[in-house]
């Protein structure tokens, strides 16, 4: 499971907070990066593995918390209902509640340090179940991908997990596949799949990318970028060819919304 740090003078961007197991862990980790920064945090989509541990690091960096979480969806709890999750505390009382959500929309910018022009972008991607959202940072070149490119794991917890060079990636065609078959993208099976590859296509020429970076395993970086974009799309071409794993109920449209740089 990734969380991602950015940070930027006198601030430190949290972009999704990871799952609960992880709060020790990911605390001890940004007290390190921290010091006297304000934080905000981002998250990027409603699910546990962007929100789990917003309360924690709001309480940890109370002196330091902006009172602000960016998050890329329309809700309509408040933060103290929202994210308040801490087996350990049930009831007692949280930064949260003094805190706000801010909405974002697909063509919005949040700055990285609300004091400077370093932003992350907010992309709805083609490729996405419907709560999942994908960002950029124009300044490291990073393209975060929720729950996608998550194929690339190592047998050992130290990793590496930065994957660039051909001989430290594992990855091949088989286990993209299996990867995407076997999870969350099951229905890709089957599927008409050709807007997607073309809208990943696009995707990646309207953004220069040197970094992706999803929400599990390893972070694939330099020439590993392209080859693991190679991989999600002969993929996706075979994937249309192969019987469906679900239930025929016909097919309708929806209006489109895509990501331009």
């Amino acid at each position: 499971m990734n969380t991602f740090a950015l940070v930027e003078g006198e601030h430190v961007l949290v972009y999704s907070t990871g799952y609960s197991a992880h709060r020790e862990a990911l605390l001890a980790h940004l007290r390190k990066i921290v010091g006297q920064r304000t934080v905000s945090v981002a998250i990027p989509r409603p699910e546990w593995a962007s929100m789990c541990n917003a309360r924690a690091i709001a309480d940890e960096f109370h002196k330091n918390f902006d009172q602000q979480f960016v998050v890329h969806q329309r809700l309509i709890n408040p933060p103290h209902l929202l994210l308040d999750f801490d087996a350990d505390s049930v009831g007692a009382s949280s930064v949260l509640a003094g805190c706000q959500l801010r909405m974002l929309s697909s063509t919005t910018r949040t700055l990285v340090d609300p004091n400077g022009e370093r932003g992350l972008d907010f992309i709805v991607p083609e490729l996405r179940l419907l709560p999942t959202n994908w960002a950029y940072d124009s300044a490291t070149k990073t393209l975060f991908t929720g729950d996608a490119f998550c194929w690339v794991w190592k047998d050992e917890e130290t990793g590496p997990w930065l994957v660039d060079a051909p001989e430290t990636d594992p990855t091949t065609l088989e286990r993209v596949a299996h990867s995407l078959s076997a999870g969350r993208y099951w229905w890709l099976e089957g599927a008409a799949t050709q807007s997607i590859r073309v809208a990943i296509a696009r995707l990646f020429e309207n953004y220069e990318v040197r970094f992706i970076a999803p929400d599990h395993g390893a972070v694939i970086a330099g020439e590993a970028v392209s080859r693991h974009v190679g991989y999600l799309d002969e993929y996706l071409r075979l994937a249309a060819r192969n019987p469906s794993i679900g239930i025929e109920a016909g097919q309708w449209k929806t209006s489109k919304m895509r990501a331009s740089a």
